[in-house]
Order: C-alpha cells, then structure tokens, then sequence
C-alpha cells in the first residue's frame, strides 16, 4: 500500500497535474503518521489533536464515543477491556489457545478474544456506560482485525481532512 501511495505521489509530481489529495499511511503496531500531499504544495505530516505527528495505534470505545491516541491511553486504567492497542498483531491470526495465550501474555492486552466465522481471532466486548462505568450486557459485539484496524484509519483520514 505504501508502494502504490509513493507511486501515485511520483508519478503526479513528475507530470505535475495533481488534482487531488493524497494521503499516505505508516501503520505500525505502537504508532501511525499520516503524510498529506495537496496540489501545489510539498507533502506534510499531519499533526494529531495534541499537535504531534506521530499518533498511538490504539483506540478505546465507550457507549457515546471513541477515544483514539492520547486520549485513549487515557481511558485505558478505566476501560481495559474495550481499549484495543497493537490490532496489526492480530491480522490472519489462526485461534488456538496458543496464538491466543501468547497475545495476553507477550502484549499485555486484555480483551477477550473469540474466534471469527473464518478461524480467526477476533474480539468480543460489551458496550461500556461512561456515566456509570460499567459494561451493557445487552449490546454485546464482536471486532475482527480488520475492522479494528478500519477505525484507526478512518480516524486518521479525518485528522488529514482537517488539516487540508
């Protein structure tokens, strides 16, 4: 993906004839950034909500909203088990008691992990009450990597569409 995004990026600054944003991704496990290149202008970074070009990979979900980067490290001591970090960890993950021991232990995550209609690990949780701090065992979920990782990037294409 980072190869068609420069390839895209040289192939416009050579003919010129950029019409179009273009954003670039580096999605690592602890940490993003988003690289913003708008017609006429030189690439930016672009800065997150505390003005830092480097945002955590990592997300929490509560009942009214969701808390990316330093705000969900935040939220993490109050809402553990909805607080996802390192999903890149988990794409094509086959569940077995082994694959899914070793996240708990080596990365100290603490959701509660399923296995997806494809053999995969997924996670479950419930919804969490922010006013009451406490889990609502009738909205019960379930995450695949993927989508974890969609969110963070949606969340970055945001932050670029603020910045352009």
């Amino acid at each position: 993906m980072l190869g068609l995004t420069l390839a895209a990026l040289l192939v416009s600054c050579l003919t010129g004839q950029t019409r179009a944003n273009v954003i670039g991704f580096d999605f690592g496990s602890s940490f993003f950034k988003i690289t913003l290149v708008q017609p006429g202008n030189p690439f930016q970074i672009v800065e997150n909500t505390t003005s830092k070009r480097k945002t955590e990979s990592q997300f929490t979900i509560t009942k009214e909203q969701r808390l990316f980067g330093a705000d969900s490290f935040i939220g993490n001591s109050r809402f553990p088990k909805t607080t996802f970090a390192d999903v890149t960890s988990m794409f094509a993950l086959p569940y077995s008691a082994e694959t899914v021991e070793a996240l708990g232990l080596e990365k100290f995550i603490l959701n509660d992990f399923v296995e997806d209609e494809r053999g995969l690990v997924a996670v479950q949780t419930f919804s969490i009450d922010k006013k009451e701090l406490k889990e609502d065992e009738d909205s019960m979920t379930t995450y695949m990597s993927e989508e974890l990782a969609a969110m963070i990037l949606a969340y970055g294409r945001d932050l670029s569409e603020k910045q352009a």
